[in-house]
């Protein structure tokens, strides 16, 4: 056996304890097979620390393992051995062949850390850190290789940073039992099939054995492979018994593996049988086809099982692909949701395959767009939602429900079409701002969340769509929806006539009143008004016809006195400086009782209609703090011009009105 020696320098050797080992110093394959093989500890020649411990079994490391020139890789032919790798390393060192080789029905191998844990750093980030089995270079298997018959179990620490040219870069399984309790299989590659790890039934059939690899927990990350880029387990087709291989995937994660060739980013399975329960797929990424998961030939069983996030970049499935010859069954209690492919989303089926397929709805997750994922959709080469007849199960949903299919199947887990439904006032916003609503394809109409609308000298009727009474209440969203306020005009009730008021009795002439004001002895130093002189006339100067928007206009800002615009907002595009009445619409718009239309126009010269009328004294009422009149003389439909808005204007003022002289006043001469 061959034994390196340890040197420290004096003043290094005083300050460290006798028990430990300087940083560095590391052991070789062969001194670890010695312990193994001879059942003795290993201790440093000088101090006598131990290097290695052996006690009944169970090999602690006390320092890293590293693979020195001409050596092999560490074999195990035969008894119960645990290896704690206690924080160190088993590394291979880039040379070729196996770090670990277990062998032989009689050999159960354990390894274990008891230095493992989950760090956190400050911002939150979990890293797992724990000695590894590490620097494998093999032609089949890299990291650990099962063989004849052997047990090996992954209790915690990692295999990591293998490779094997051909399968199975982490762990490679040909006949016997790998499982997973806890640890990491992370960052190893396989040239071929099984980044992670690999399953190789061909052999076990050819020796009428088993293949097993078993995860009960743990996490496979980081792999890549061809195909396969977690797990790859492969059997020859040319057997039909699916029985020689077992791969049981019963939780953990299988994240961020990436089949760098062709097909299943997480797992690959040809012709085997795989029960997936209480398992995480997500993240893993494929060449060509099933990010996730990719069956062939196979019988797969997945239970509580989430797949997510996964992404075929150039083929079918991003979450799963399940091809010709293979029986699938997916639990309600699974999640398959928000992958992503070329088409097909989240599901793709060959026809030929059989997949019981469970309600999407009952996953109770929401889509990438935020919206609750309500059913599963066809989505293939010719579209997502696509009508036009070639696919089969297209329908006016295209929606494809739970249940058990052969057939070809293209889907992606969604929602069904979404569609806005809006309430509208029909008295050009005058009176209630739109309620709008984005509502899911067949659901119920929307009903409108407010009291009944109001309109002065109106009675609320009900609301129309396309001009047509509709009734919210019964209907169901099947396309965008306005609904529109209808009203109905309230007659006006005539006045009782006033009873005549009683003259008043004249006052006795020649009677003067002594005026406090005029000094004694003199005379009054006011004039007495001359009672012919006419009190101003309070008539509405306009005309009794139609006039235009910005004449209509013109009178309010008249009316106020001229005054300035409250801010500098501009004109409108056509109303220039040089038109008319630009002051009066500059002061109407900046105080807002006028807007342009959405071509950002004033229409200054069209007739103003009834519904601009009553929108714009609306506003003006709002802004001068003032009662909204009920504006009885304000008739005709809303899109009508107003004959008479002389009678609305002295209506909405309360002021007195007076017709116009005989000959009217024609538009041009309209205040």
């Amino acid at each position: 056996m061959k034994f390196l020696k340890k040197t420290l320098s004096v003043g290094l050797s005083l300050a460290l304890c006798a028990s430990m080992v300087a940083p560095g110093f590391a052991a070789s394959f062969s001194e670890l097979q010695g312990v193994i093989d001879n059942q003795q500890s290993l201790h440093d020649v000088e101090s006598g620390d131990v290097r290695i411990d052996y006690t009944d079994g169970n090999v602690t490391l006390h320092e890293d393992v590293i693979r020195e020139e001409k050596e092999s890789g560490i074999t195990i032919n035969s008894g119960d051995i645990t290896i704690d790798l206690n924080g160190h390393d088993i590394d291979g060192d880039g040379k070729t062949g196996a770090v670990i080789t277990a062998k032989g029905e009689e050999t159960n191998l354990t390894i274990k850390d008891s230095e493992a844990a989950m760090k956190t750093d400050d911002e939150g980030n979990q890293t797992y850190e724990s000695g590894k089995i590490t620097g494998g270079n093999g032609g089949q298997g890299g990291g650990i290789v099962v063989d004849d018959g052997a047990s090996v179990t992954l209790e915690s620490g990692s295999i990591s940073e293998n490779n094997a040219n051909l399968n199975g870069g982490g762990v490679y399984v040909q006949e016997g039992t790998f499982t997973m309790e806890d640890g990491v299989i992370s960052g190893n590659y396989g040239g071929n099939m099984g980044g992670g790890v690999y399953v190789n039934t061909i052999v076990a059939e050819m020796r009428d054995s088993q293949a097993q690899f078993i995860m009960n927990g743990g996490e496979i990350s980081n792999n890549k492979a061809q195909a396969g880029g977690g797990i790859g387990s492969y059997g020859d087709i040319a057997h039909d018994n699916k029985e020689y291989a077992a791969v049981d995937i019963n939780g953990g994660k299988i994240t961020e593996n990436t089949a760098s060739g062709t097909h299943g980013g997480g797992i690959f399975v040809h012709h085997d049988k795989m029960e997936i329960s209480g398992t995480e797929i997500s993240n893993n990424t494929a060449e060509t086809d099933a990010g996730g998961i990719y069956i062939y030939e196979s019988d797969v069983d997945i239970k509580g099982t989430t797949v997510t996030g996964n992404t075929a970049k150039g083929g079918r499935g991003g979450g799963m692909s399940v091809y010709v010859g293979s029986n699938v069954s997916v639990d309600d209690n699974s999640k398959i949701y928000n992958n992503n492919a070329s088409y097909s989303d989240d599901i793709y089926k060959q026809a030929g395959a059989t997949i019981k397929l469970p309600s999407a709805a009952l996953m109770n997750v929401v889509g990438e767009d935020g919206k609750p994922i309500t059913g599963w959709y066809w989505d293939n080469i010719y579209g997502w939602g696509n009508e036009d007849g070639n696919s089969p199960y297209s329908n006016q949903d295209n929606r494809v429900t739970s249940g058990t299919y052969t057939g070809q199947l293209f889907l992606k887990a969604a929602h069904d079409k979404y569609f806005d439904v809006i309430y509208t006032d029909g008295a050009d916003g005058a009176l209630f701002a739109d309620q709008e609503y984005e509502v899911e394809n067949k659901n119920p109409i929307p009903v409108f969340d407010g009291d009944v609308p109001e309109r002065p000298g109106y009675t609320f009727a009900g609301w129309m769509v396309d001009g047509e009474s509709f009734d919210p209440e019964t209907g169901m969203v099947t396309g965008t929806l306005t609904l529109v306020a209808s009203w109905t005009e309230t007659p006006t009730e005539p006045t009782e006539p006033t009873e005549p008021t009683e003259p008043t009795e004249p006052t006795e002439p020649g009677i003067e009143v002594e005026d406090p004001d005029i000094p004694l002895g003199g005379e009054p130093e006011v004039e007495i008004t001359d009672p012919e002189v006419e009190v101003e006339d309070t008539a509405i100067p306009l005309s009794s016809g139609p006039v235009t928007r910005a004449q209509f206009v013109d009178y309010l800002w008249r009316h106020e006195g001229e005054p300035a615009p409250v801010q500098d907002s501009g004109l409108f595009e056509d109303v220039t400086e040089e038109h008319e009445y630009s002051a009066a619409v500059a002061w109407a718009k900046s105080i807002g009782i006028v807007e342009g239309n959405e071509d950002g126009a004033f229409e200054p010269d069209e007739l103003v209609t009834v519904a601009a009328v009553r929108s714009i004294l609306t506003r003006f009422a709002a802004y001068a703090d003032m009662a909204m009149p009920e504006l009885t003389t304000l008739t005709g439909a809303d899109d009508e011009a107003v004959l008479n808005c002389d009678q609305v204007l002295a209506e909405f003022f309360g002021e007195e009105y007076a017709a116009p002289d005989a000959d009217g006043l024609d538009i041009d001469d309209a205040a």
